[in-house]
């Protein structure tokens, strides 16, 4: 169950990741 965790941990920190590189490519365009 740990590993699950752990699993489920990378994988919102990997999402985290994703929004903020499209939140950061959004506001390059729009300068």
């Amino acid at each position: 169950e740990a590993e699950l965790q752990q699993v489920q941990h990378i994988d919102n920190n990997f999402k985290c990741d994703v929004i903020t590189s499209l939140k950061n490519q959004l506001t390059r365009f729009s300068v």
